[in-house]
């Protein structure tokens, strides 16, 4: 048995077989069927950000078709909470042929830079989050900043101050 996956070959085909000594013979022609391999995409929801439980959906489902995850996972669907890529393999329980399709939950914004706890310093002070990110929003005892959305704010007051910063695949992370 001959499986072609997802190769144009021309008909008729004939196969050339030459040996040791140089002698040739040529096979009848015979057809082959083409057996395509699975084609499908992953669907993410509710967000591909890591952190709280996204679900990664093949789609289209195809049938005969067995599905698997780069995780060890069987099945159409994961749950997923870790940053990375993540890879579903769709193999024809028929004709053996293989597609795959991969997807990518992103990591939140890393807040390290902004200080925790309680400290005291001269009056202005400057709290800077780290550099880079998509979008900046600084509360002030849980409260909204008007304009306060910038890498670093000017602290001129007493006060719980936290960052709430947006990256470059629209994750979310805040500040404690």
């Amino acid at each position: 048995t001959l499986q072609v996956c997802d190769f144009n070959l021309a008909p008729p085909y004939t196969v050339l077989v030459t040996d040791q000594n140089d002698c040739s013979a040529l096979s009848a022609p015979f057809d082959v069927g083409l057996a395509v391999s699975p084609s499908f995409g992953i669907l993410v929801s509710p967000d591909p950000c890591e952190g709280s439980p996204s679900i990664l959906t093949i789609s289209p489902v195809q049938t005969d078709v067995d599905y698997s995850w780069s995780t060890g996972e069987t099945g159409t669907s994961i749950t997923v909470t870790q940053a990375g890529t993540y890879t579903a393999f769709g193999t024809d329980s028929n004709t053996g042929c293989t597609g795959t399709a991969s997807t990518v939950i992103y990591p939140l914004p890393d807040l390290w830079l902004v200080p925790v706890g309680c400290y005291e310093v001269c009056n202005p002070d400057t709290i800077c989050g780290p550099t880079g990110l998509a979008a900046y929003q600084w509360y002030q005892d849980g409260v909204l900043i008007s304009g306060a959305n910038s890498e670093c704010i000017i602290v001129t007051e007493s006060g719980s101050y936290s960052l709430l910063a947006t990256n470059e695949y629209g994750c979310e992370a805040a500040s404690d």
